[in-house]
């Protein structure tokens, strides 16, 4: 029923610490059984997994204890807690699936727990890190779903303040730079211009008018930014122009 992917397969393989994996559902609900039966296939290519399944209604003391941690209050089931000994991870499932005329629609669900199991056995990730200290977003909450997908596709998601910590990490795969508010301080764009001439990789993304230091990094590698925007006249939020009306389905935007 199952095909997994072979990086999957790999991490498997070499798991060398216990995961304990909680299946929180209504025992015949559909999405539920569908993750059990995938995490099931994952127990074909190790011995370290466990698995559990919880029938919420039937043991509401166990699932009050995972609500007030993990759970969301307005959390949705089926919900897979990963448990290992490098701390736990929930997946809420009904993000990464949908029932469309009576049919399962999986979306990630494999890539959630291949990151949820690494997260949780402290396996070495390729790491990306969003630079803070400038008025940047919250990677919890206002990046909180490019998060989610970057961990749900192998990498470990941390920030960096290079005020506090004047260099960039070694192990980091990217840096990700969004909307800065404030000005950075030129130590700051000297080591954001080494990290870069040195090869490495980069994600800068910002809005209308940012910070003169943004613009003289993009400026010295040959990126202009324009002083203008553009709008998408058959798609907005009415009757603002200037804002782009994007929606969400089957937990992608579009």
């Amino acid at each position: 029923q199952f095909t997994l992917a072979s990086q999957t397969k790999e991490v498997l393989s070499k798991l060398e610490t216990p995961v304990q994996i909680m299946a929180f559902h209504i025992p015949g609900e559909p999405i539920g059984e569908y993750a059990v039966n995938l995490l099931e296939e994952y127990q074909n290519y190790t011995d370290q997994l466990s698995i559990e399944s919880i029938d919420p209604a039937e043991n509401p003391d166990i699932a009050r204890e995972y609500e007030t941690t993990l759970i969301p209050q307005e959390y949705r089931y089926p919900a897979i807690v990963f448990e290992g000994d490098d701390g736990e991870r929930m997946v809420l499932m009904p993000e990464y699936c949908a029932i469309i005329e009576e049919q399962i629609i999986p979306v990630e669900a494999e890539h959630a727990f291949t990151g949820a199991i690494l997260e949780v056995t402290g396996t070495i990730q390729r790491k990306v890190y969003f630079l803070t200290g400038h008025g940047e977003g919250d990677i919890y909450s206002d990046y909180s779903y490019a998060r989610d997908e970057l961990r749900d596709n192998l990498f470990k998601v941390e920030t960096l303040n290079l005020q506090a910590t004047p260099s960039i990490p070694e192990d980091c795969a990217a840096l990700i730079i969004v909307a800065p508010q404030q000005s950075l301080t030129s130590s700051e764009v000297d080591i954001i211009e080494s990290y870069l001439e040195s090869g490495r990789q980069a994600l800068i993304l910002i809005n209308p008018h940012p910070p003169q230091e943004i613009e003289q990094l993009l400026s010295s590698w040959g990126v202009k930014i324009e002083d203008g925007i553009v709008i998408d006249p058959s798609s907005y939020v009415s009757p603002n122009k200037n804002t782009p009306l994007v929606t969400r389905e089957r937990n992608y935007f579009g």
